[in-house]
């Protein structure tokens, strides 16, 4: 009995400090997300705020919104379901995993956009997201449809306004942690 506990402990012990899983840590980084209603194109900013380079094609964000029950004075016809897109970095960046913005919003997607990103201020470089590296102090632009999986100009079918709620995780995929996980208030 006593060689039974002491192999039950080794292997407890084995799995706890890392051998029966994966032991990769993930990058710690201060994010922050800016989603804008109103405008039209390059409206999603996410910024490393401080701590340590991300790679993008290690991460996956993950974006939920759930509809309001109306617009204005206006009942929307799928009040209270959820809409849930995954942008991941690790597919390939020249449009074979793009969003389908023909498919239903309602049945999650994972994509990787044909899209450049910018970095900041004077950055005229085509980057694709998932090769790029975010640096403290830099922010990615990214085009706002394709990063929530559904048109948000179509107001009238989904609700998406100034005050809408948008939770956002960021898993990093090699640890299968964490790095980012908040509701996000839209502004206009």
């Amino acid at each position: 009995m006593l060689v039974v506990t002491i192999i039950i402990a080794a292997v407890v012990s084995s799995f706890a400090s890392g051998i029966g899983g994966t032991n990769e840590k993930a990058p710690v980084a201060s994010l922050g997300f800016d989603v804008r209603a109103g405008e039209k194109g390059t409206v999603v900013h996410m910024e490393n705020l401080g701590g340590e380079a991300l790679y993008t094609g290690d991460l996956q964000i993950v974006t939920t919104y759930t509809l309001p029950e109306a617009y204005g004075t206006a009942k929307l016809g799928n009040a209270s379901k959820t809409i849930k897109h995954t942008t991941d970095g690790s597919l390939p960046s020249d449009g074979t995993a793009a969003w389908d913005k023909n498919a239903d919003p309602f049945t999650p997607q994972v994509s990787n956009e044909n899209q450049n990103v910018v970095l900041g201020p004077g950055d005229t470089q085509a980057r694709k997201f998932g090769k790029v590296i975010l640096r403290p102090g830099e922010r990615l632009k990214l085009s706002r449809n394709p990063f929530l999986g559904f048109d948000a100009t179509e107001r009238n079918k989904f609700g998406f306004q100034e005050g809408s709620v948008v939770h956002i995780t960021v898993i990093h995929k090699p640890s299968g942690k964490f790095i980012y996980d908040k509701d996000v208030m839209v502004r206009w």
